[in-house]
């Protein structure tokens, strides 16, 4: 198993510092703006800064809709397991 294109490898456990991380970075790679993000999983511009740059906030819920929203992955918890989508 090799690293994703989000730079982690498939399978790993990760922190909620890292999902805050990949969640930055799957939105950039798909052009997004925070803005157009947010507009397109209905919420406030505000909640998707705070699920990127705030990795102690409790946003895991939207974290995770991030995630799934914009690539391939789903996010398996409460250890957070990253797997590519069947």
């Amino acid at each position: 198993m090799g690293r994703t294109e989000l730079g982690i490898q498939e399978g790993d456990y990760i922190s909620l510092r890292d999902i805050a991380r990949i969640v930055r970075r799957a939105r950039s790679e798909q052009g997004l703006s925070e803005n157009q993000a947010a507009q397109a999983l209905g919420v406030h511009v505000h909640s998707v800064k705070q699920a990127e740059g705030q990795p102690h906030r409790d946003l895991l819920r939207l974290r995770r809709r991030i995630l799934e929203r914009f690539t391939g992955y789903t996010l398996d918890g409460p250890y957070y397991q990253i797997r590519r989508k069947a």
